[in-house]
């Protein structure tokens, strides 16, 4: 059986190191499936402040900077106001010796690059519609601004990649009936991939008896870093509605770092950039995602139930997920209805325990990467057009 692509060249838009976050766990998880099709698999991607080179579980990465001086950042970022096509900043590195190699972008913005180096065969991988998220209120002025003047020329971006792509995978079956209403020649070349969790990493630990014994708190968590507008958002609802209105002897944990513009509660605690989320979600009672904007599937839910957590989302924040409300998930989307909520499940252990079994059971059957495995080097394969 041969292949005429021997390498496939992952474009990822943003840092890989040093820190593994929701959006590019997914890059790297598939990167990881391509064993097998290809001999050789580069994940590439950009950041603004750290060169890298190296392995990271088993998966190659070349990271450099994308933007080193001042007069780089200020003639890019007024480029990206005006420009009709933008071409974002790349490292040449991912086209070099690029006969033999199969091209996937993890971003649309990344397609008029693919244009401009003339790689018309390659694979789009949409870890979200993107267009959406141009409805995600944006806490920074200057992210409003550019949202204002960018958004249709980024979203006929978004449309073109999706035209010419000679294969799409995305994140759920919503997202592809959005992407198809829009794009309505992509029907059949189009697959979802949802967002996994390697499910075997994953082990139910359930410590409210031994916080309890110990005289410890219980545990609310939500899993986000407030930097991204819709979790900042959440970190908003949790810190000014939730937390305050929560009467119970329980603490609500937040990962990533205090905003600035956010004065919490007491009953609030960020705990900054977390290693191993395992751990943090294994010392929750209960794990919670009060999203009211955004798009893909999120993560966060998935590794909640993965660890057997009984969770609580908003619509919203559980979008892409095919949950079975009130089975293996509780959806609420009035947001001061959350601390009766919480307290009614602190009080009825058997419930919470119930509810993670169940979480845990949709995730081994739906949400476990290895089940993606054959369909992905499939299509790889047919990508690639191998042949035997």
């Amino acid at each position: 059986m041969s292949n005429p692509f021997s390498e496939l060249r992952i474009l990822h838009r943003k840092a890989i190191y040093p820190h593994i976050t929701g959006c590019n766990l997914r890059t790297m998880n598939i990167a990881r499936l391509a064993f097998g099709v290809f001999s050789h698999t580069t994940v590439f991607s950009m950041d603004n402040r750290l060169d890298y080179e190296g392995d990271i579980d088993g998966i190659h990465v070349i990271q450099e900077q994308e933007l080193r001086t001042v007069p780089e950042m200020v003639k890019y970022y007024t480029r990206a106001i005006t420009a009709k096509e933008l071409i974002v900043p790349y490292t040449n590195r991912a086209f070099r010796n690029s006969e033999n190699a199969l091209y996937q972008i993890e971003d649309p913005l990344l397609y008029p690059l693919l244009k401009k180096e003339k790689i018309s065969r390659f694979i789009l991988d949409e870890h979200n519609v993107n267009w959406e998220m141009f409805s995600t209120p944006q806490p920074e002025i200057k992210k409003r601004i550019y949202v204002k003047i960018a958004f249709r020329r980024d979203k006929e971006n978004e449309k073109r990649a999706l035209h010419h792509a000679t294969h799409i995978l995305c994140c759920s079956y919503r997202d592809r009936d959005i992407l198809v209403s829009e794009v309505p020649d992509i029907e059949n070349k189009i697959s979802v991939i949802p967002n996994c969790v390697n499910f075997k990493e994953y082990d139910p630990v359930h410590r409210s008896k031994v916080r309890e014994q110990e005289g410890h708190r219980s545990r609310i968590l939500f899993i986000g870093n407030p930097s991204h507008p819709p979790n900042a958002d959440a970190v908003q609802l949790i810190s000014q509605i939730i937390a305050p209105q929560s009467s119970g002897n329980y603490q609500f944990i937040i990962t990533g770092k205090n905003p600035h513009a956010i004065n919490p509660p007491e009953n609030v605690q960020f705990v900054g950039y977390v290693r191993d989320i395992r751990e943090t979600i294994a010392e929750a009672d209960i794990c919670i995602a009060p999203i009211r904007s955004g798009s893909g599937t999120r993560l966060k839910i998935l590794e909640y139930m993965a660890m057997g957590k009984p969770v609580i989302a908003t619509s919203k924040g559980a979008e892409g997920i095919e949950y079975t409300e009130g089975l293996n998930i509780i959806i609420e989307d009035e947001i001061q209805k959350y601390p009766e909520i919480i307290q009614q499940l602190l009080d009825d252990e058997k419930r919470c325990s119930a509810l993670g079994q169940e979480a845990r059971k949709l995730i081994h059957e739906k949400y476990d990467w290895e089940l993606y495995r054959k369909p992905l080097q499939k299509i790889y394969r047919d990508v690639a057009g191998y042949s035997g």
